[in-house]
C-alpha cells in the first residue's frame, strides 16, 4: 500500500511538472504569426487594402495603394501604429508610416511595420493599427478616406 501511494505522489508531481513546462512553453514562445484583420479603404483617386499582422515581435502592414485617377495627383496610405496605456486608460500614437504611390494608373505594393518593443510603454495594455488613404491635391485640402482601425492587440 505504502508503495502504490509513493507511485501515485510521483506520479502525480511529473504531471504537475510536464503541464507547467507546457504552459510556460506556449507563453514565452510567440506564435508564428496573427493576423489582426484585413483592410480596404478608397477614395476619390485612390484605392488601398492590405492585412495587418504580429509575428515575430513586430506589428506588419501589408499594403496595396493604386492611383486610380491617373491624373498626376499621387495617391498615399497612412499607417498610425498606438498603443493603450491601462493606467491613464488613454490610446496614444506612436508612429506612423507613409506610403505614396505617384504614377499614372500604377499600383504599390509596400508594407509598413513597427516593433512591439518601440510601440510599448510601461504600461501599455494593448496596441492597435490605424489606417487611412489619401490622394495628394495640390494647394488644397487632401482627400482621405474614413480611418480603419484594427482590432486591438492582445485582444
Amino acid at each position: 500500500m505504502q508503495h502504490s501511494n509513493r507511485r501515485w505522489r510521483l506520479r502525480t508531481a511529473a504531471a504537475v511538472v510536464t503541464a507547467a513546462v507546457i504552459a510556460t512553453m506556449l507563453w514565452v514562445a510567440p506564435a508564428s504569426a496573427v493576423v489582426l484583420d484585413t483592410w480596404s479603404r478608397s477614395t476619390t483617386g485612390a484605392a488601398g487594402s492590405g492585412t495587418i499582422e504580429v509575428k515575430n515581435g513586430y506589428v506588419y502592414n501589408y499594403l496595396r495603394i493604386a492611383d486610380t485617377k491617373a491624373d498626376g495627383h499621387c495617391a498615399y496610405v497612412v499607417t498610425t501604429f498606438d498603443h493603450h496605456d491601462a493606467v491613464l486608460h488613454l490610446w496614444f500614437s506612436v508612429g506612423s508610416d507613409r506610403v505614396t504611390d505617384c504614377g499614372n494608373g500604377t499600383t504599390t505594393f509596400a508594407t509598413s511595420y513597427m516593433s512591439l518593443d518601440d510601440m510599448a510603454s510601461a504600461f501599455t495594455d494593448m496596441i492597435r493599427v490605424k489606417v487611412k488613404v489619401c490622394r495628394d491635391i495640390n494647394n488644397a485640402s487632401d482627400n482621405c478616406s474614413g480611418t480603419y482601425q484594427s482590432p486591438t492587440y492582445p485582444a
